[in-house]
């Protein structure tokens, strides 16, 4: 056989086995990116992204005393996307200054998918009335969440004093309660405490105030002008 014919015939045995070397090395590769897309080493399409959720156990906190504290809201913040999320929390609105974040697993960190954190929110009011805040959850490349509204009240203190006496004064229809010596009544609608639906009715009935001055003796009648 010539060397033409020689080697004509060695390339063609040996073709075979190169394709069979190749398709070994696709299978490899194929392989090797299966297990790195399933660990999260390497992602396929769009780039992957955090997704967070949160959860509030208490978003009213009723009323509470001015210069008191309330029990914490426990805020559970979730990741259910593909991405790690570094976290972060504010408190926005002009309640802001009457609730205050306590507690916080969530700060400096970076929150791994399909892992949570929490914080602590509380409520001490520096002053009586409604308050509101509203907590913001922001990441970078995350899908937020909604912000989430807390409330509360802040009522008077039990520390707070009257300058003045209250009594009570005894007739025939029972105990009658007096305040520096003015029997004192309630208006059928007010109806909860704050209204003063009563004050100047009839021209005689006002809303009584801790300043109101003494009378000489307790009224078991009551006044020309009531209160």
């Amino acid at each position: 056989m010539s060397d033409e014919a020689e080697g004509r015939s060695s390339f063609w045995t040996s073709v075979p086995g190169v394709l069979a070397g190749v398709a070994a090395i696709i299978t490899a590769v194929g392989a090797l990116l299966g297990t790195l897309a399933a660990t999260g080493a390497i992602h396929f399409g769009p780039a992957a992204r955090a997704s967070l959720e949160t959860a509030a156990s208490i978003q009213s906190f009723g009323s509470v005393q001015v210069g008191q504290g309330s029990p914490a809201s426990v805020v559970t913040v979730s990741n259910r996307g593909k991405a790690a999320a570094a976290v972060a929390a504010t408190l926005e609105g002009a309640g802001a200054g009457d609730f205050a974040i306590a507690v916080s697993t969530c700060a400096n960190v970076s929150l791994p998918a399909n892992m949570s954190c929490q914080l602590q929110l509380t409520f001490a009011p520096r002053s009586q009335g409604d308050k509101a805040v509203t907590l913001r959850i922001t990441a970078d490349n995350a899908d937020l969440p909604p912000p989430l509204l807390f409330t509360g009240t802040g009522s008077p203190t039990s520390a707070s004093s009257l300058p003045s006496t209250l009594s009570v004064a005894t007739d025939a229809n029972g105990n009658q309660v007096e305040y520096n010596g003015h029997p004192l009544y309630t208006y059928s609608k007010d109806t909860a405490p704050g209204p003063t639906n009563g004050e100047g009715f009839l021209g005689k009935w006002f809303v009584a105030t801790p300043t109101l001055q003494g009378q000489s003796a307790p009224q078991l009648t009551p006044t020309p002008y009531g209160y």
